[in-house]
């Protein structure tokens, strides 16, 4: 989710490797899609916990987008929490 714009509209960034000449993507970097902004996945990511943390104290609810099943991103939790379990890492 974009920290500036509030859509859920990033995209990793792709850039030419100097190497082979060929499209590549950074796992480190996104791009908004909507607004244009460049963002390092860790400074986006911090911004938005620290946006939901100062909303919450402010008493306010959690922005929509930022719940799960809005904004067409359907997550089934119930079936992520059994995929974790399906995988044996509590087995050990």
């Amino acid at each position: 989710i974009c920290p500036l714009c509030q859509r859920r509209s990033l995209k990793l960034m792709e850039v030419v490797d100097t190497f082979s000449r060929r499209m590549v993507k950074l796992w480190s970097a996104k791009r908004c899609e909507e607004c244009l902004h460049h963002w390092k996945r860790d400074h986006g990511a911090a911004m938005n916990i620290r946006d939901l943390g100062l909303k919450e104290q402010a008493g306010h609810d959690r922005p929509r987008v930022f719940c799960f099943g809005q904004d067409g991103d359907a997550m089934d939790v119930d079936a992520q929490a059994g995929n974790a379990m399906d995988m044996d890492l509590w087995d050990e």
